[in-house]
C-alpha cells in the first residue's frame, strides 16, 4: 500500500487528476473489466472499462490476498487538458431526402438552411438495386427548403462497369454530405496537423503523403484547385481541410466552396512547400495556369516560390542556390498567399 500511495503522489505531479478505486473480498485474483469499482471517482458506479472510456488512464493495478479472498486496487489518472485548444464540434451528418420539382438541371429538397456549396449524390432505385445517377450541389437555401443543381461528375467512377444513362427524377433520393467523413488535410506544419487530428479524431483524413505522391507522379510541385479536385474525386474524398494563417477552412471537395471557417491560432511559422509532407523532391514540370497573381515559374529543385510577384528576380528561373537561400518566413508567407489566393481570400 505504501508503494501505491507513493505512486499516486508521483502521478499527481504530472497528471491533473489521480484517483484510487478498489474492490474488496473477491474470490478471484483477476477482476473482470466490467465489474463496478468502489471508492475514488468510481463511486460503485463505474467499472475499469467505464473509467477508461471516460478519459482516465489506468496507471497501476494490484491485489492483496487475505485468506481465500482478494482485495483489488486500481489507480487511474487523467491528463491536464487545460492548455489544449478545443475546437468547435463539426456536424456533417449524412442526410437522406427525396427530390421534387425536378428539371433538367435542378431539383427541390425539403431541407432548410443548408450552406450553399454543400454537395451530395442522387440515388435512384432500379428494381431491388440502388444506383448513383448524378451528383448535386446546393445553390440556394432558406427556411422553406433548398435548391440543388445536378453536376455531371461520376463520384464512383469505375472503368470496368457500364455507364448508366439514367437521369434524376422526382422521388429519387438526395444523400446530403455524401463522402463528407473522408477528408484531405493540407497544413503548413506538424503542430497544425496535430491540432486538427486531435479535435476531429472521428474524421477519416487521408494521409497527406498520398497526395504528395500523386503530385510527384504528375510532376506538379504546386497543386492548383483542379489538381486537388481531381485527386479528391479519384480517392472519393468529400471534404478538404486547409489550414492557412491561423484559420481552418473546410471545403466541399466537389464544389470547392468554403462551408466552414474556424479560428485555430496555430502560432507556428514553420512550414514546407507545397504543404507538410514527408515526401521530398517533388520535381517541377513546365506548366502554366493563372494563379491570379502572375505566371507560374519553373524552379530547378524543390519549389519554394512559385510566382514572380514574390520573387525579387522577376521573370527569372530560380537556381537551386537561390532557392536554398530563401528566408523561412518568406516561404511561410508563400504558403499562405498561395492557398489564400486559391480560396479567394487574398
Amino acid at each position: 500500500m505504501k508503494i501505491i500511495l507513493t505512486l499516486i503522489l508521483f502521478l499527481s505531479t504530472i497528471f491533473a487528476q489521480t484517483t484510487l478505486c478498489y474492490k474488496n473480498d473477491t474470490l478471484e485474483n483477476t477482476l473482470d473489466k466490467d465489474v463496478l469499482l468502489d471508492g475514488g471517482e468510481c463511486l460503485s458506479s463505474y467499472s475499469r472499462k467505464d473509467m477508461i472510456r471516460d478519459g482516465w488512464k489506468l496507471t497501476s493495478s494490484n491485489f492483496i490476498q487475505k485468506g481465500d479472498k482478494y482485495n483489488h486496487i486500481f489507480v487511474f489518472a487523467k491528463e491536464d487538458t487545460s492548455n489544449v485548444r478545443v475546437l468547435p464540434k463539426l456536424y456533417y451528418k449524412k442526410t437522406y431526402t427525396k427530390i421534387e420539382q425536378t428539371t433538367q438541371n435542378t431539383a427541390k429538397i425539403n431541407l432548410a438552411y443548408l450552406k450553399v456549396g454543400q454537395s451530395g449524390a442522387i440515388v435512384k432505385k432500379v428494381g431491388d438495386k440502388y444506383l448513383i445517377v448524378s451528383s448535386a450541389t446546393v445553390i440556394d437555401s432558406n427556411k422553406n427548403g433548398s435548391t440543388i443543381k445536378f453536376i455531371d461528375i461520376d463520384l464512383l467512377k469505375q472503368e470496368a462497369l457500364p455507364t448508366s444513362t439514367l437521369t434524376p427524377s422526382n422521388g429519387d433520393t438526395f444523400v446530403l454530405n455524401h463522402l463528407y467523413n473522408t477528408s484531405l488535410l493540407i497544413v503548413p506544419n506538424t503542430k497544425a496537423k496535430k491540432m486538427i487530428i486531435e479535435n476531429y479524431n472521428k474524421q477519416n483524413f487521408l494521409s497527406e503523403d498520398f497526395f504528395a505522391s500523386y503530385l510527384k507522379l504528375t510532376n506538379t510541385p504546386i497543386p492548383l484547385k483542379e489538381d486537388i479536385q481531381e485527386f479528391c474525386q479519384k480517392q472519393q474524398i468529400g471534404t478538404i481541410y486547409i489550414v492557412v494563417r491561423n484559420n481552418l477552412y473546410i471545403l466541399d471537395a466537389l464544389s470547392f466552396t468554403i462551408i466552414d471557417t474556424i479560428d485555430i491560432a496555430v502560432n507556428d511559422g514553420r512550414t514546407q512547400m507545397p504543404f507538410y509532407t514527408k515526401i521530398e523532391e517533388i520535381e517541377e514540370g513546365i506548366f502554366g495556369g493563372d494563379f491570379g497573381l502572375g505566371t507560374v515559374i519553373e524552379l530547378a529543385s524543390k519549389i519554394n516560390l512559385y510566382d514572380p510577384d514574390y520573387n525579387p528576380n522577376e521573370n527569372k528561373t530560380n537556381t537551386k542556390q537561390e532557392v536554398e537561400q530563401i528566408d523561412p518566413n518568406e516561404k511561410f508567407d508563400d504558403y499562405n498567399k498561395h492557398y489564400l489566393n486559391m480560396l479567394g481570400k487574398l
